[in-house]
């Protein structure tokens, strides 16, 4: 027959997907079991329909006759979001067949179902049964069902009703172990012959890996997960008598743990895991079986160092008498036992314990002749149950470099446990722990600590020795810089089964401690912290400071001031004390101290004399004299490259004048200066500088006699330049009288021409050049000639270019005229006047030449 939709529905398209893990682990979770089992339910009444009455994407009701009756059946989604819930509803028609249509297709005739709470989770009731909780979402268009026309096309609700050939279901929900899952099925709706969806059988499930432990008197178990499982089953067996059986949800790391107490289940328990999954759960797997035996303790035993020193221990550990670290005093066992972690709980239904020794040679590592013995302290341990630690600090006198092995077993009514047996340490200390030497020895105390002894021979090589404090040790040498900056970390120097070692290339100017322990012979590398005893007392060693110039520097203020002298150590070095040294040039090459055995970087020297010259070197001083301490000393001296000059005193000045010139001088003998060659001078006058030097005379012709003028100087060196001197304030003195002037070219007519007759001429000028007379201001020129007739001369004409200057031409002349006689040479002479009076006249002859020109 041919099925129909009767009620129209929205068809969605059928995609098959995959939805990823959601975040809220804390809400109740359906397993694929449950996917699978509903899927199946749906396939089984959707083949069986006649007809479909409701084809939905997230709903479907059938119906069907089972059993002589009418019935039909809703599959929904109810809630939204990821908060939703696959339930089903049947409803009898009391009706042998379905030809009336006694099952309704219209959903609000059907009861309501539960709306999931906020968790995702929907609770079944008297009308409706949950199948699957935490469906995903169907916001990317995927439905719950998907319905297809018999040419596997996807039916269209606006087609009107047609033939289902073929429906197809999709579940995804969320699991524990997997996250959200997709699982699908087909169904085939009747058509004369019955049919169902297919999902596919798998094999079912290996059994589970299953330890057991005991822990607080309650059994423990966990085993490896099985892939795809979504539930595990666990049987309890006590006797032939099946006590528990428990379904617990999957995880990633499964675990149970029994609510009662191995107390309350006397004899042998067996316990056996199942693993769940879709296709079934896994069979005949092994039980774990658990004896009601008392379980052995946990058995702990360490080496616990000594009680601190009492020495009080100061920075860098050396105490107040410089004496070093005390050693660490003997060593202890502490044994602990008990159920968990050691020593922090009893064994559960114990009654008392039994705790034994068995010394070991240390040498040989054979067990000392006697047998197992009770241990020191734990005599009363058989009879009281919380007595689970104790502290044995004497066996026999003595604990160095001693060898035992433990065991321990609790008593109770039920019997002894096992003997636990410790041969090697089980770990608990940070520091001071023994350990077990070689294969089947036992735990081992360590060894004293040896007496250490530096010595040093300087250029950065120590000598270090120590004591051997048993035989068969080896030792661990280590050491460390103590600087400006502290205590660096201790580094291993030396592993070595030798009583001293070499230990070069020491920095200068700090400290390198020491300490040494022996530990048991076990060759290094493979020796451990807990095989090795207490470390030594310090002992240290410090090799002098290394200096140079640069560490030392002095300022005083550009050469006026004080001499501030500053000095400093290389990186990280240490100073008891400082030695600084001054040499001053005016007091000689001599060094004398000046600051001695300060502990100050920095001081000032005062009262340094004008143009002085100071240098300074410093040493540094290690005190080395404790009774654990070797070295030290002296450093060298840094050298004299810090040094200081001051600037000198201003010089007084003298000057040497003459009438017309001015020539100034420094007063070097005025002015302290050493050393002298560093000296430098400079003169001024009437404020301009002249040129550098102790004298300067000014080179232009501009000196006025009688004038008083301004002149100072000033001294230098290094440091900068003194303030000005004293004005020594020079005075030109009056000029002498003007000497004889120097010959010129001599003097020449200028143009003449005779006349009728040679009675007279005619004086055109006369040209003179003459030389300087010494101490001119200016010139008087006059000329004059001379009769022929009588030879006699003509008086002396002025000149007609007055004040003329040493090598001026002056011009004189003019027209003569005799009637009587004729004019002869003419003569020109010159002298030289200043404000003292005139100078000797100089003469010149000149040539007659006869000239018209006065006629």
């Amino acid at each position: 027959m041919i099925v129909t939709v009767v009620v129209m529905a929205i068809a969605v398209a059928w995609l098959s997907r995959t939805v990823g893990a959601s975040a809220a682990s804390q809400v109740q979770n359906q397993q694929q079991s449950g996917i699978s089992g509903a899927l199946k339910q749906m396939s089984r009444e959707i083949g069986a329909a006649d007809p479909l009455l409701l084809a939905e994407p997230s709903q479907v009701i059938t119906q069907t006759v089972r059993d002589g009756e009418c019935v039909g059946f809703r599959y929904l989604l109810t809630g939204a979001g990821d908060q939703r819930s696959l339930i089903t509803q049947s409803m009898g028609s009391g009706e042998p067949t379905c030809d009336d249509g006694p099952i309704p297709s219209d959903p609000t005739s059907w009861p309501a179902p539960p709306t999931p709470n906020p968790e995702g989770n929907a609770v079944s009731n008297g009308s409706s049964t949950v199948l699957v909780n935490r469906v995903a979402p169907d916001s990317d268009g995927v439905p719950l069902f998907g319905y297809y026309t018999a040419d596997q096309e996807v039916w269209d609700p606006a087609a009107g009703p047609q033939a289902i050939a073929r429906v197809d279901m999709v579940i995804t929900a969320y699991t524990v172990r997997d996250g959200y899952v997709t699982l699908t099925t087909t169904a085939v709706p009747r058509n004369g012959t019955p049919g169902s969806g297919v999902v596919e059988e798998l094999p079912p499930p290996r059994c589970p890996s299953v330890t057991s432990s005991v822990a607080g008197g309650a059994v423990a178990l966990s085993w490896t997960p099985i892939d795809g499982a979504t539930q595990y089953t666990i049987v309890r067996t006590q006797g032939n008598s099946v006590t528990l059986n428990q379904t617990i949800p999957a995880t990633d790391s499964p675990s149970w743990t029994d609510s009662q107490t191995i107390e309350s289940l006397p004899g042998v328990l067996t316990y056996t895991v199942s693993a769940i999954t879709p296709s079934g759960a896994s069979a005949a797997c092994t039980p774990v079986v658990v004896s009601d035996q008392l379980a052995p303790p946990n058995l702990q035993v360490q080496v616990q160092p000594g009680p601190a020193p009492s020495t009080t221990v100061g920075a860098a550990g050396w105490d107040g008498n410089r004496g070093g670290e005390q050693p660490a005093t003997t060593p202890s066992y502490v044994i602990r036992w008990g159920s968990g972690a050691a020593g922090t709980a009893p064994v559960a239904r114990a009654s008392g314990y039994q705790v034994q020794m068995w010394e070991i040679n240390p040498d040989s590592g054979n067990e000392v002749s006697g047998a197992w013995r009770t241990v020191p302290g734990t005599e009363g341990a058989n009879t009281n149950p919380n007595l689970t630690s104790v502290t044995v600090s004497n066996i026999d006198g003595v604990l160095w470099n001693r060898e035992f092995k433990f065991r321990v077993q609790a008593l109770g009514s039920t019997g002894a446990s096992p003997w636990t047996t410790v041969e090697s340490n089980s770990g608990g200390y940070a520091t001071g722990q023994s350990g077990k030497d070689t294969a089947n020895r036992g735990i081992k105390t360590y060894p004293a600590s040896p007496e250490i002894a530096v010595t040093t021979t300087g250029n950065g090589v120590n000598q270090v020795s120590w004591t051997a404090p048993a035989p068969g040790v080896t030792y661990q040498l280590q050491a460390r810089i103590v600087d400006a900056n502290g205590a660096q970390a201790w580094a291993d120097a030396t592993r070595t089964q030798s009583l001293s070692y070499t230990h070069t290339g020491r920095p200068a100017g700090v400290w390198t401690e020491y300490r040494v322990r022996a530990c048991n012979a076990i060759p290094y590398p493979a020796a451990t912290p807990q095989s090795c005893g207490p470390y030594s007392r310090y002992f240290r060693s410090a090799q002098p400071a290394q200096l140079t110039a640069s560490n030392i520097s002095v300022s005083n203020n550009g050469g006026w001031g004080t001499n501030t002298v500053s000095w400093h150590l290389g990186t990280a070095q240490v100073a008891d004390s400082f030695d600084v040294a001054v040499r001053n040039t005016s007091t000689g090459a001599s060094w004398s101290t000046i600051w001695g055995g300060t502990t100050a970087r920095q001081a000032n020297e005062g009262n340094k004399r004008r143009g002085d010259f100071a240098q300074y070197q410093y040493r540094s001083y290690i005190d080395a004299s404790g009774p654990r301490e070797v070295g030290g000393g002296w450093s060298n001296w840094s050298g004299a490259t810090a040094q200081a000059w001051h600037r000198p005193n201003a010089p007084t000045c003298s000057a040497t004048t003459t009438w017309n010139s001015v020539t100034l001088s420094a007063n070097t003998g005025s002015v302290y200066m050493n050393p002298a060659a560093a000296a430098s001078w400079e003169v001024r006058f009437q404020g301009i500088t002249g040129a550098s030097g102790t004298t300067w005379t000014d080179p232009n012709p501009r000196i006025d006699p009688l004038t008083t003028y301004s002149g100072v100087a000033r001294a230098g060196n290094q440091a900068g330049w003194s303030e000005w001197g004293p004005d020594c304030a020079p005075t030109t003195p009056a000029p002498p009288i003007p000497g004889l002037p120097a010959f010129g070219a001599g003097a020449t007519f200028g143009q003449a021409q005779p006349g009728n007759d040679i009675d007279y001429m005619s004086i055109a000028g006369i040209q003179v050049n003459f030389g300087v007379s010494e101490a001119a201001t200016r010139y008087d020129v006059g000329w004059r000639y001379r009769f022929l007739d009588s030879g006699g001369w003509s008086g002396w004409n002025p000149s007609s270019s007055p004040g003329a200057m040493a090598g001026d031409t002056a011009i004189v002349g003019g027209c003569v005229f005799s009637s009587s006689e004729g004019v002869g040479s003419p003569q020109v002479r010159v002298r030289g006047v200043n404000l003292t009076g005139a100078g000797p006249w100089r003469t010149y002859d000149a040539r007659a030449v006869p000239s018209p020109g006065c006629w």
